[in-house]
This record gives structure tokens, C-alpha cells and sequence, in this order.
């Protein structure tokens, strides 16, 4: 494997790889930060369909053109740093997002559940506005992030559609593949007709995932209608939740939630909703001594049913024939005095079914009071409610670009720290440079001050063989072991803060920065190897660990040229070459 990808990008190590590709993590050499990346290196799957590369590199721009635009746009989905075609496979570079997915992270309660629902729902509703599809919403696709604990959705399918384009015979361009995660897909996502619900399904399994700990495979399911039987794995259940959940996971298509809104919408309002319940009317007695009842407040009761007709009044006296016979009698008498009674007890009987029908009609007019009085509170309760929890949003929004903003200070902090450290580091090396022309300048004046002090010596001469005697001066090289523990030692020596000694084994002690060494707790090398060696000098690499006092630590690499000086080895270079990792 290749460790360096467009001549800018890094390999550090391969985190997935598949039918599709492989994804990396890297570092961008080519930013000052050395910021860490993630590639994703994809490959056609159907290259003998009849495809040119050219119309998968169409649709390639096309989906890449639609990443960009999400990642730019919401948060919680990585940022797209660039997408480029090399040798027919094709890059995607992102945002390297550090924390742990769903699948890492273990079970989780109810209230986090309720938070991360929410969030994802709300990034959902912001792709399904695109006309996007993710199409693999799982647990290891869901990472939370560590410096704001936001879900991070990752991994969208659409790209690894147009890698399995092939050509039919009327010349229409389809994918013969289906992306998504088997047992967290929808039974119409394996026959490829994905739509916004699909989404939802696997959102909602991946949610009964991550309460429950187990996979949706490892559920009992409903011999009738299939569903899953989840909820007795989790304690403490809300009720609301499970309503929700089982909802978004229903077998059948219809009895799905459509859209991520309606999902959002009975996660947060049905626990806000109110039922006002109007009193059925009851029968109200007439008079206590009688046993009809009514069932309207106002009753209209007619003269015959007061008067029976055995009691009506007539103009003809009824027992008037039986006394005509008698003629000591007169039938006036008798009539006025059977008929006396009547006309005083009738308007006593009326007027007391009058006040009893007055009295009636309050009682709708007291129920619709009470029942407008509830409405009225109940109202002002929900616009109350309403009220709070858009402030509550519109703080959280404000903590939000709060954050956002620190974060980008303190980035740019680290970044003008970066680029000090190279600038000092820079100058450190110019200053060398020019301290090694001046060391060899004063090399060459002693070497020729030696050489013209030395006696010559004379022509050979035949007649005296001790007159020239040859004088061999042994030049030993430099022992590459010697020059590793010389630099072991100088680095045991900056750890225990003896910095004087550990000027001496620099040829200029000044090399030696120890305010810059005294902001480390420890420093340490490892990883020490022989680059290059001759008779008068080794260069080394190394990777030289940095550790802060809060136990952060940041890996570079540096290289260092000994030389032997009055016969001790002396460090004459050290110079810096790449950060290996980053602070953290």
C-alpha cells in the first residue's frame, strides 16, 4: 500500500475496506496544521457492463457537487475537502471527525436516546429537503462527536450507487447495486425503491440498538405482522419513545412515518396536546314529586299534559243532566262549588314549573363558561410552552455559535503557534547553516596551518634508505552506534532539566533552546536510524515525543548530523522534518 496518495496525503492507517474500497485515515501534508483526514478511495464494480469511466466520472462530480453542498451547510454531516479521479479510482477527501460511533459507544438511556433522535431527525429533515437519501443509516455510521457531543451522520450511499452504474439494453443508466446494512434496511430498500421512510426505519432500529445493545437480528418478531418484540429489553421504558420507535419500524410501508417533520413532531408535541371533554347532559327532574324527567334545559309542556282530559275544564257541566230531575237543586250552586279549587291550584303548579325551567337554563351557560375558561387556560399553557422552548432553542443556538466560534479561535491560535515554531525553527537552521560555513572556514584555515607547519620531505634518496621513511596516519570512521547513544543520552539529560550538560554535546552549545525544553514534562526519542555515514560525520532520524505537564503529547520528526571534534563526538546539525502527530 501506497503511503503517500497525490503526493499531499499521508496514509496513517486503513480504518474500513470493502466492496466498494477502502477508507483511509491520512494527514494533509500540504496544511500547516498537518490536519488529520479521512480518504474514502472508491472503484467501479461493473466495468464490463459497457460503462465508460467518463459517465461514472460524471456521476461521480455529480453526488461528490451534492456532499460538498450538505457538508458546507449543516453541521452535524463531514465536510468534503476535495474529490479528485486518479488511475480510474476515485477519492473522496473529508472532515476527520474524532469520537465514537453508536457502535462503539454501548448502550445508552432514555434521555439520550430522546437527544440524539431529535438531532438526527433534524439533520434528516435537512437532506430529505435535498432530495437526498442516505441510504445506510446504522449504528457505526452515527459518530459522536467529542467536542460537542452532536450525532454526525457519515457515509452516505449515493456515491456508492453511481460506482455499480451499469448500461442496459435500451441505453438507460442504472446501479445493479443495493447499498444499506442488512437487518437495519426496509424490505423495499433490498428491491431498490428507497425513499425518505427508508431512512426512518434504519433511524429508528439504530435507536433500539443503542438501548437495547443488541442487533436487530437477535429480536423475537411477531408471527403475524413480523414486527419486532424489542421493548422488554429495556428498563424504565418511555411510553412516548417506544410509540415513536414501533411507529418508524412498521413492516408495512403505510403505517410508517413519511417524513422525518412528522416523526420530530410526535417526538416533542404529543406529550404538549389537550382534550377538552364536554359533559354529557343528565335528566333533570320536573318536580320532586313527580317522575318525569327531561333531557334539554328548556322544556315546553302543553296544557293537556298538565290537565288529563278527565280533568279539563268544559263549558258543559258533566253531572248537570243527572240533577235536572231534581228540582230543590240548581246545578250553579254545585258547579261553582266543584270548581272553585281548580283555578287556584292551576297557577300555583305552573308558576313553580317556570321557576324550575328558569333554574334549568343556567346549567348550559355554567358548563360553556367552564368549558371556555379550560380552553382559554389551556391556550395560554401552550403558548407558554411554545414561548419557552423556542427560547430554550434560541439559546442553545446562540451557546452553539459560541462554541463554534471559540473553536475557530482556538484553531487559528494553534495555527499561528504552528507557524512561530516554524519560523523560530527556521531561523534556528539559517543560524546554523551559517555557524557550519563558519566552523568549516576555521576547519580549513587549522588544516592548512597544520600542513604548512609540518616538515617536508625530502626526495627520495637511494643512498640513504632511512632519509625517507613514509608516515601513514591511520583515519579511523565514525562508529553509527556510538553517534544513536550520544543522542539517547542527550535526551535523558533534557528529561532530568541538566541542561548545561547537556549543552556539551553540541558543538555549539547555543543549539540548545532550554526555555523551549522547559515547557515539556518529558521528551523522549525513539526510532533512531542511520541515514547517512562517512569517515568524518553520521546523520541520523528520529522521532522525537513531546510530553506537555497535562499529559497531552505531540510526535515529530528530526534528523541530526555528529562529528568528531577534538576526539569527542559532537552533535553539529539537528534540524526538524514533519509533526508525526499532532498535539492531543
Amino acid at each position: 500500500m501506497e503511503s503517500l496518495i497525490a503526493g499531499r496525503y499521508q496514509i496513517i492507517n486503513t480504518l474500513a475496506q470493502g466492496g466498494f474500497g477502502e477508507t483511509f485515515l491520512a494527514r494533509d501534508t500540504h496544511m500547516p496544521s498537518q490536519r488529520l483526514i479521512v480518504i474514502k478511495r472508491l472503484k467501479p464494480i461493473n466495468s464490463n457492463h459497457r460503462v465508460s469511466a467518463d459517465v461514472i466520472e460524471d456521476l461521480f462530480d455529480k453526488e461528490a457537487q451534492v456532499l460538498e453542498d450538505l457538508g458546507q451547510h449543516c453541521t452535524e454531516i463531514p465536510t468534503l475537502y476535495a474529490y479528485f479521479v486518479d488511475n480510474e479510482r476515485f477519492y473522496l477527501v473529508q472532515e476527520y471527525i474524532e469520537g465514537k460511533s453508536l457502535a462503539e459507544l454501548g448502550m445508552i438511556d432514555c434521555s439520550q436516546c430522546h437527544a440524539i433522535l431529535s438531532s438526527l431527525l433534524k439533520t434528516l429533515q435537512y437532506i430529505h429537503s435535498k432530495k437526498i437519501i442516505h441510504r445506510d443509516i446504522k449504528p457505526e455510521n452515527i459518530i459522536i462527536r467529542h467536542r460537542d457531543n452532536k450525532p454526525v451522520l457519515i457515509d452516505f450511499g449515493a456515491v456508492k450507487e453511481t460506482m455499480g452504474t451499469v448500461e442496459l439494453g435500451s441505453g438507460s443508466m442504472v446501479s445493479s447495486v443495493i447499498v444499506g446494512t442488512r437487518g437495519f434496511m426496509p424490505p423495499e430498500q433490498s428491491t431498490g425503491r428507497t425513499m425518505y421512510s427508508s431512512d426512518l426505519f434504519a433511524l429508528g432500529l439504530t435507536m433500539i440498538y443503542s438501548l437495547t445493545g443488541k442487533y436487530p437480528i437477535e429480536f423475537p418478531s411477531n408471527s403475524l405482522n413480523g414486527q419486532l418484540e424489542w421493548s422488554d429489553f429495556v428498563p424504565n421504558l418511555d411510553p412516548l419513545l417506544q410509540t415513536v420507535l414501533e411507529k418508524a419500524t412498521k413492516i408495512d410501508l403505510s403505517q410508517r412515518y413519511t417524513t422525518a417533520e412528522q416523526m420530530y413532531q410526535d417526538l416533542y408535541l404529543s406529550v404538549i396536546n389537550t382534550v377538552a371533554v364536554i359533559p354529557q347532559r343528565k335528566n333533570i327532574p320536573i318536580n320532586s314529586s313527580s317522575n318525569t324527567s327531561i333531557e334539554s334545559p328548556t322544556v315546553a309542556i302543553t296544557r293537556d299534559q298538565l290537565y288529563p282530559e278527565s280533568e279539563s275544564f268544559s263549558s258543559q257541566p258533566v253531572s248537570q243532566p243527572r240533577y235536572t230531575p231534581q228540582p230543590r237543586y240548581t246545578p250553579q250552586p254545585v258547579s261553582k262549588s266543584r270548581y272553585t279549587p281548580q283555578p287556584v291550584s292551576q297557577p300555583l303548579y305552573e308558576n313553580s314549573n317556570i321557576r324550575e325551567t328558569s333554574k334549568n337554563n343556567w346549567i348550559p351557560l355554567i358548563l360553556s363558561a367552564i368549558i371556555a375558561g379550560v380552553a382559554v387556560s389551556a391556550g395560554f399553557i401552550f403558548t407558554e410552552y411554545i414561548q419557552q422552548t423556542q427560547e430554550e432553542l434560541a439559546t442553545i443556538e446562540q451557546q452553539k455559535v459560541e462554541t463554534e466560534a471559540r473553536l475557530i479561535e482556538e484553531q487559528k491560535k494553534r495555527e499561528e503557534e504552528a507557524n512561530k515554531r516554524l519560523e523560530a525553527e527556521r531561523l534556528r537552521q539559517q543560524a546554523e547553516n551559517e555557524r557550519r560555513q563558519a566552523e568549516e572556514l576555521r576547519r580549513k584555515a587549522e588544516e592548512k596551518a597544520q600542513s604548512q607547519s609540518q616538515p617536508i620531505t625530502n626526495n627520495p634518496d637511494t643512498n640513504n634508505p632511512n632519509v625517507n621513511e613514509t608516515v601513514t596516519e591511520e583515519i579511523t570512521s565514525i562508529d553509527g552506534n556510538e553517534a544513536i547513544a550520544k543522542v539517547q543520552e542527550l535526551y535523558n539529560l533534557v528529561s532530568q532539566k541538566q541542561y548545561d550538560q547537556a549543552k556539551g554535546i553540541f558543538a555549539d552549545p547555543n543549539q540548545l533552546d532550554s526555555n523551549f525544553f522547559a515547557q515539556f514534562s518529558q521528551v523522549t526519542v525513539d526510532n533512531l536510524q542511520i541515514t547517512s555515514q562517512d569517515e568524518k560525520s553520521v546523520t541520523l532520524t528520529a522521532n522525537n515525543t513531546y510530553i506537555y505537564p497535562d499529559g497531552s503529547k505531540q510526535k515529530e520528526e528530526r534528523n541530526f548530523t555528529l562529528e568528531k571534534l577534538d576526539n569527542s563526538l559532537k552533535i553539529t546539525n539537528s534540524s526538524f522534518i514533519k509533526v508525526i502527530e499532532e498535539r492531543k
